[in-house]
Formats: structure tokens, sequence, C-alpha cells
């Protein structure tokens, strides 16, 4: 798999996955003003939290060590 491919990869999940992170945030902001159960809200914004982090992780990995990416 070629470095521009990897980093097009991580680029889309990263930008994915922050598109559900902000999803996730606005539901935990509309669950602090009582519109749905906080503890529901809550796991889903922890769980895109660390999904768009990984994304991110992996995106920075792309770009700096192209060798080691490849294995």
């Amino acid at each position: 798999m070629k470095r521009t491919n990897r980093i097009f990869v991580a680029y889309n999940s990263m930008m994915f996955f922050g598109t559900e992170y902000r999803h996730a945030l606005c539901a935990l902001k509309m669950a602090n003003l009582g519109y749905a159960p906080k503890s529901c809200t809550m796991s889903y914004y922890n769980v895109c939290r660390a999904r768009y982090l990984n994304a991110m992780l992996a995106l920075r990995i792309a770009y700096t060590y192209p060798k080691e990416s490849a294995k």
C-alpha cells in the first residue's frame, strides 16, 4: 500500500470520526440540558472520542513514519 493511500485512508477516517465525535458532543450537550439520559450519551461520546483520537494517531503515523507504517 502506497504512503499516499495510507494518508488518504487515515485522513478520511479522521474526517468521518471527527463528524461522529461532534455528533457525540452535541448529544452530550443535549443530555446535560435534560433531553436524553446522560449515561447513554456519555458512553457514546467516549467511544466516538476514542475512535477520533485513533484516527488522528493513524494519520500522524502515516505522515511521520512512511516505511514503518508500510509493514
